[in-house]
């Protein structure tokens, strides 16, 4: 699960970006009760470029960073374990447009045989998904392709249309 929460639920803000990051893998980067810190540190540097973390090192607490830098913490964190199944709970909401670019690729490109659940309200989130499922006060109100969505008469095309009215969406 990334969490929208990122302070409350997604990381341990007094650890180092190193941490944080390799959290979930810790077993991988132990050997007999040691961490591999070459290995531990090859892969977080790896995915501290591709996000673009500004970070003056990974050893920078976390709490140090901007709450976009973060954010990008927490999604890399899950990124580097690469499930089958990974939960997007409003995980971009508070990133730049480019840094959400740069992981909706990376959500892509790396985790096609994944199952990845993206809980949004902004809709160029959305947008590059498979299958949109809309929920309208509790009930589901349609599932489907996003372009099946928008040749019909729903909930999804009206958000759709307004948001390229006012310009708050752009098509990638």
């Amino acid at each position: 699960l990334v969490p929208e929460d990122r302070k409350g639920q997604g990381l341990i803000l007094g650890m180092a970006v190193r941490q944080n990051m390799t959290l979930a893998r810790l077993a991988e980067f132990s050997q007999l009760g040691f961490i591999k810190r070459g290995a531990e540190a090859h892969d977080v540097e790896e995915f501290v470029q591709r996000f673009q973390i500004r970070t003056p090192g990974i050893e920078r607490q976390v709490v140090n960073l901007s709450g976009g830098n973060q954010q990008k913490v927490v999604i890399a964190k899950w990124l580097m374990l690469q499930p089958k199944i990974l939960i997007m709970d409003e995980a971009t909401s508070s990133i730049d447009g480019n840094s959400d670019i740069l992981i909706q690729t990376a959500l892509r490109t790396r985790f096609v045989d994944s199952t990845i659940i993206t809980i949004a309200h902004r809709l160029d989130t959305v947008a590059p998904c498979d299958k949109i499922l809309i929920l309208d006060n509790g009930l589901i109100n349609d599932y489907d392709s996003p372009s099946n969505l928008l040749d019909k008469d729903s909930i999804f095309t009206e958000l759709v249309e307004a948001s390229v009215q006012s310009n708050a969406l752009k098509i990638r």
